[in-house]
C-alpha cells in the first residue's frame, strides 16, 4: 500500500480482537512512531507512550483516591486522560513519521471527552497539510461510521486486517 503525505488510517475491528496488541507489535518496527497505545498489563489498561516506550497508569481500582471516570466496566484515572492528551500534543509537535492514537471510543465520540479535543485537533492538523507523516486512529467497528462523520474522515483508509 503506497503511503501519501498526511494520510489518515482508521484501524477498526470488533472489541477485544487484538487491535492494541497488533499495533504494539507493529510500532516496534516503525522508527519515528509516536502517540499512545492502551494495552492491558497485569490485567489493567495502561497508557503506553510509543516514543518514550514508557507506561503510565490509566485503569485504576475503585479504591483509587483521585478523580475517576467510568467507561462501561472500567474505571480510569481522570488525570490519565490529561497525560495522554499531553503525550499526543508533544508527538504532533515532533511531526512523527507515524502518529498512533488508541483509541477514539465512546467517551470521545459520544461525549466529546477523554482524548478530546486532542483527537479532533490532530485530525485537523493532518487534513490541513500541517503534518506530512501518517496518522493511524483505532476505532472499534461499531463506532466506525460515527468516527468518520465526527472527524470528517470520508477519505481515510480503513484497515481491519493488516496494518500498513
Amino acid at each position: 500500500m503506497k503511503e501519501k503525505k498526511g494520510q489518515i488510517y482508521l484501524f477498526s475491528r470488533a472489541i477485544r480482537t487484538g487491535k492494541t496488541t497488533a499495533l504494539y507489535n507493529w510500532v516496534q518496527d516503525r522508527p519515528g512512531a509516536a502517540g499512545i497505545l492502551t494495552p492491558d498489563v497485569h490485567n489493567r489498561r495502561v497508557i503506553y507512550d510509543i516514543a518514550t516506550k514508557r507506561y503510565h497508569t490509566f485503569e485504576v481500582a475503585d479504591s483509587y483516591g483521585g478523580e475517576k471516570i467510568t467507561i462501561g466496566r472500567f474505571l480510569f484515572a481522570k488525570e490519565a486522560f490529561a497525560r495522554a492528551r499531553d503525550i499526543l500534543a508533544a508527538a504532533v509537535a515532533q511531526h512523527p513519521a507515524w502518529l498512533v492514537i488508541d483509541e477514539a471510543g465512546k467517551l470521545e465520540l459520544e461525549q466529546g471527552e477523554g482524548l478530546e479535543p486532542a483527537i479532533l485537533n490532530t485530525v485537523r492538523s493532518y487534513q490541513s497539510g500541517q503534518q506530512d507523516g501518517q496518522l493511524l486512529i483505532v476505532v472499534r467497528d461499531s463506532l466506525l461510521p460515527q468516527a468518520i462523520n465526527r472527524y470528517g474522515l470520508q477519505d481515510a483508509i480503513v484497515l481491519s486486517e493488516h496494518l500498513p
